[in-house]
């Protein structure tokens, strides 16, 4: 699912802002009309059925064939884990250089793993540097090399989709190099919304998230580089540089970079989202370079983009609006892509992800409380948006006293045994289903994280601003 993309892009704010007070209320825009004017009020978007509900309410076509090409990404392991784990846990960085010495595979080992692959008749291939190995197979063959079953689905409006209830089994030729794989089904996959009408125009942003004193102290993005996955395509420059020239910004055309790739698949229609971002993060550091990276929707794509965009490392920080229901998310796909965001933290990149836009029920309201992944990771900082009114005196981020009237007001509960920000606008919480972290320490990946855990200071902040005021 993508969600609002002011909420993972105003996450920048807490990057560049870090000198100023925690819980300075920011001045109030006035209201405006018109093109560009006040934000309209949102509803929550319903989430899509999870692929257990959609099967029940599909035609069963039968096993896939031929036909049906399965993406397949494998999760590749690292050399020497445990220092890795130490490493990660450590909160200290290493360079690429010295990433790529101590911990990653003997090239050999994977070459290996891809001429295996090739030999049983799939498109394998993999780069030096890559945590991941990617491989296109016909479905008969994707099942029979680990073990599952995949069928066709078809929903009552014509959509078919191919999936796998199985737990897959990585073949002996390949578990000495990876130990997970996404993409055993076309279903799930981060998902994007509607944008509504209305939002914050540049000059309301500066005012609003109180950013004038960066801009008095000469902090406007110059020097850094922030790169973003997306899903849905951009049409063309004209638009993002019509709207440089109204809010008197620089133009697009110097510092955004778009990068695609065959083996990332095909992105969707363009739906305004990647335009919405980029838009907000130029208001937000205009002088600051923009790197997307475009691939289709399904987590084996995604997955691909994400390990490329960690490797090629062109800046160190990452805005991501993207997200999906976490208990419906597929195990290979978390761990997959959290090896990956353990990689990016190594190397010193700052992750801002969407919460989500659900509260505590990013798979539907019938369905048990979930986060929204890859929110949910405790290498990444999430971030959210809230129209709740605080109380004078209450407290704010980690127990610092508030502004009277800044709106929002404070929880302790769940998913990341974090001090978390309330709200009355559907931003995401729940659960955390993932690795361990440093108060739960043992815990094995994929394991339902519980409730109560105390806050020690260890774990990573976690971010909400003002988002529709």
């Amino acid at each position: 699912m993508k969600f609002r993309s002011l909420v993972a892009s105003v996450g920048l704010v807490v990057f560049f802002a870090t000198s100023l007070p925690a819980c300075n209320p920011p001045p109030q825009p006035s209201p405006a009309s018109g093109e560009g004017g006040a934000a309209a009020l949102l509803t929550p978007t319903r989430p899509p059925f999870t692929l257990a509900a959609a099967i029940k309410r599909s035609v069963d076509l039968g096993p896939a064939d031929r036909a049906t090409t399965v993406y397949l990404s494998f999760g590749l392991k690292v050399r020497n884990a445990a220092d890795f784990a130490a490493l990660v846990a450590s909160g200290k960085t290493v360079s690429p250089d010295e990433y790529a010495a101590r911990f990653e595979l003997d090239a050999r080992s994977v070459e290996h793993a891809v001429a295996v692959l090739q030999t049983a008749g799939a498109r394998a291939s993999w780069q030096p540097g890559s945590s991941v190995l990617a491989a296109d197979a016909p479905a008969p063959l994707a099942a029979s090399l680990l073990s599952i079953g995949i069928e066709n689905y078809r929903l009552a409006d014509g959509t078919t989709f191919y999936a796998s209830l199985d737990q897959p089994t990585i073949p002996a030729q390949l578990a000495a190099v990876a130990d997970n794989v996404s993409g055993l089904d076309s279903y799930r996959r981060a998902r994007t919304r509607a944008v509504p009408a209305g939002g914050l125009t540049a000059t309301d942003i500066l005012a609003f998230y109180n950013l004038k004193p960066l801009r008095d102290a000469g902090l406007d993005g110059s020097g850094q580089t922030i790169v973003l996955p997306e899903i849905d395509d951009l049409p063309n420059l004209n638009d993002l540089n019509k709207f440089a020239t109204k809010f008197g910004l620089p133009p697009f055309d110097p510092v955004l970079t778009v990068k695609r790739d065959p083996s990332w698949g095909t992105p969707e229609k363009p739906q305004g989202e990647t335009v919405l971002d980029l838009e907000i993060i130029h208001e937000i550091a205009p002088k600051a370079k923009l790197v997307v990276y475009l691939s289709a929707a399904d987590f084996a794509h995604g997955d691909r983009a994400f390990d490329q965009m960690v490797k090629d490392h062109l800046g160190s920080i990452i805005s991501e609006s993207l997200g999906s229901c976490e208990a419906d998310t597929p195990s290979g796909h978390r761990d997959t892509y959290a090896t990956i965001q353990d990689r990016a933290s190594a190397l010193g990149m700052s992750h801002f992800v969407a919460s989500g836009d659900n509260g505590a029920f990013e798979c539907g309201q019938d369905q048990p409380a979930s986060g929204s992944f890859p929110a949910t990771l405790p290498t990444v900082t999430a971030v959210g948006g809230t129209r709740a009114r605080l109380p004078a005196g209450a407290r704010c981020s980690r127990g610092r006293r508030s502004h009277d009237g800044l709106p929002h007001h404070l929880w302790r509960q769940g998913w990341a045994g974090r001090w978390h920000v309330g709200f009355d606008a559907f931003v995401g919480g729940g659960h955390r289903a993932d690795q361990s972290g440093p108060e739960e320490e043992g815990t094995e990946r994929g394991r339902l994280r519980q409730p109560g855990a105390v806050l020690d200071g260890r774990q990573p902040c976690q971010a909400a601003v003002q988002a529709f005021p």
